[in-house]
C-alpha cells in the first residue's frame, strides 16, 4: 500500500513559506480492503493466541470471536 500523503508548502505573495498544508488522496477499495484484512489477521491470530493460553474448546472459539469482533463491526 502506498502512502498517498503530502506536505504542501503554503507561499505568500513574495514566495515566503507562511505555512504547511497536509494533502491527502482518498484511499482506494483496494487499499481499505488490505488495511482491514491486515488488522482483521492480527485480531484473529491474537484471538488464536489467547484462546490456547485459557484453553478455550474448538465449541466455545465461535463465541470467543464473536465477542472479540462484533463490538467493532458497528463502529
Amino acid at each position: 500500500m502506498s502512502n498517498d500523503a503530502f506536505v504542501t508548502p503554503i507561499k505568500d505573495a513574495d514566495g515566503n513559506t507562511i505555512e504547511y498544508q497536509s494533502v491527502r488522496s482518498k484511499p482506494t477499495d483496494e487499499q481499505v480492503l488490505y488495511s482491514i484484512s491486515s488488522k482483521l489477521n492480527i485480531v484473529i491470530n491474537s484471538s488464536l493466541q489467547i484462546a490456547a493460553a485459557v484453553e478455550i474448546t474448538s465449541t466455545n472459539f465461535f463465541w470467543f470471536i464473536w465477542v472479540m469482533f462484533v463490538p467493532y463491526l458497528s463502529s
